[in-house]
C-alpha cells in the first residue's frame, strides 16, 4: 500500500531482477518514485525501474541528490 518509493544507491542489477520485479511490480497505488543516485547513474536506474513498475503507474519518477536521505513530506 505504499504511495512513495525512495531508492537510495541501488542500481537494479540483472542478477536480482526477478525479486525486484516481484516486489516493485506489486506495489499498488504508487504515486512517486524518488531515486537517490549520482547524477551520472540516474538515467540508467530510471530505465531499469520502469521495467518493474506496475503497468498502471502514472506517478512521477524524481531524481534527488544522494547527499541526504530523502523523507517524503507525507511521512
Amino acid at each position: 500500500n505504499a504511495t512513495h518509493l525512495v531508492i537510495i544507491g541501488y542500481s537494479f542489477p540483472d542478477y536480482n531482477k526477478k525479486l525486484d520485479k516481484q516486489i516493485i511490480g506489486n506495489v499498488s497505488g504508487l504515486k512517486e518514485v524518488i531515486i537517490q543516485v549520482g547524477t551520472n547513474d540516474f538515467s540508467s536506474v530510471e530505465f531499469r525501474i520502469k521495467k518493474y513498475l506496475p503497468k498502471d503507474f502514472e506517478g512521477e519518477i524524481i531524481s534527488m541528490s544522494p547527499d541526504q536521505f530523502y523523507v517524503p513530506l507525507e511521512l
